[in-house]
């Protein structure tokens, strides 16, 4: 499956070029959802997380999470609904065998949201930390 991009990083108003150090940008900040919203969505991700992930790896902005293939609908249709609303974020979704081998790249001046995020995919809640 082809990767999902979306707008140029530098381009995107959760991505200040001045300020406050890039990578103190929240989630709450470079998503566009509403509060309300990003806390049913973040819920949302961390459940199909603790359904369908298998495992997951992170390196430096890179998270590789490795879901069960047979949750294969439910993981594209929310990826395409999470590169709509955080397009800050790449998205890259691919067949490996019996699983779904899904990347999320953030860029670094990004890094605070991606990883707000990235603890999301993996399962973990805003109190359990990183």
């Amino acid at each position: 499956m082809e990767p999902i991009k979306r707008s140029s990083p530098e381009h995107h108003p959760c991505c200040p070029t001045s300020g406050s150090p890039p990578s103190a940008v929240s989630l709450a900040a470079a998503c566009v959802l509403e509060p309300e919203n990003l806390e049913n969505r973040l819920s949302e991700i961390r459940d199909l997380a603790r359904r369908a992930l298998l495992r997951s790896e992170r390196s430096d902005f890179v998270l590789r999470l490795h879901f069960r293939r047979s949750a294969k609908g439910e993981v594209s249709a929310l990826i395409a609904r999470e590169s709509e609303c955080c397009s800050f974020l790449t998205f890259d979704i691919k067949n490996i065998g019996d699983r779904l081998l899904v990347t999320v790249t953030t860029p670094r001046h990004a890094e605070a949201a991606g990883w707000e995020l990235f603890d999301a995919f993996e399962g973990r809640t805003p109190e359990a930390g990183r």
